[in-house]
C-alpha cells in the first residue's frame, strides 16, 4: 500500500508512507516513511533484533521462527520475545493501567483510540478499494 499525505490545500506533498504485508516468504509488515526533512523505516515484522541463517531445512522444525514461514532453511528473523517484538505487551499494559485507574478513581486514556481506530480502517479500506476495484488507481480520503 502506497500512501501519500499533502497539505490540506491538497497541493504541496508532505510525506509518502508505503507499507506491506505478505511477500514471497513470509510476512513483512513494514512502513517506510519520506517527508521533506525526515526518512524512517518501521520494520513491525519482522524487525531485525535477530538475524539468522539455517543452511539445513529442519534444523528448528520445531520451532516457531517467524509467523508463516513455511521452511527454517535460509535467512530469517526469529523474534527472541515475539509479543514484545510486536508491541502486545505494550498494549495490554496500557489496557490494565487504564482499568486499574478507573478502580481507583483516576482517569488514564488509552493510547489507542476510536479516532485512530477509524482513521486506520479507513486507509487500509481504501488500499483495498484502489487495489481490487480501482486497478491501483490513486484515491483520495476525505477526513
Amino acid at each position: 500500500m502506497f500512501v501519500r499525505f499533502v497539505d490540506r490545500d491538497g497541493n504541496k506533498p508532505i510525506a509518502r508512507a508505503d507499507a506491506h504485508e505478505f511477500n514471497t516468504g513470509g510476512v513483512l509488515n513494514y512502513m517506510h516513511i519520506q517527508t521533506s526533512e525526515q526518512n524512517f523505516t518501521i520494520n513491525m515484522t519482522p524487525n531485525n533484533l535477530v538475524t539468522m541463517y539455517n543452511p539445513i531445512p529442519g534444523t528448528f522444525i520445531s520451532e516457531e521462527l517467524h509467523e508463516k514461514l513455511e521452511t527454517d532453511a535460509g535467512v530469517s528473523y526469529p523474534s527472541p520475545d515475539q509479543a514484545y517484538a510486536q508491541g502486545q505487551l505494550a498494549e495490554f499494559q496500557n489496557f490494565v493501567e487504564c482499568v486499574v485507574s478507573r478502580k481507583e478513581g483516576k482517569i488514564i486514556e488509552p493510547k489507542m483510540n476510536i479516532d485512530i481506530a477509524v482513521d486506520l480502517v479507513n486507509v487500509i479500506y481504501t488500499g483495498y478499494i484502489s487495489a481490487f476495484e480501482e486497478s491501483g488507481k490513486e484515491l483520495v480520503i476525505e477526513r
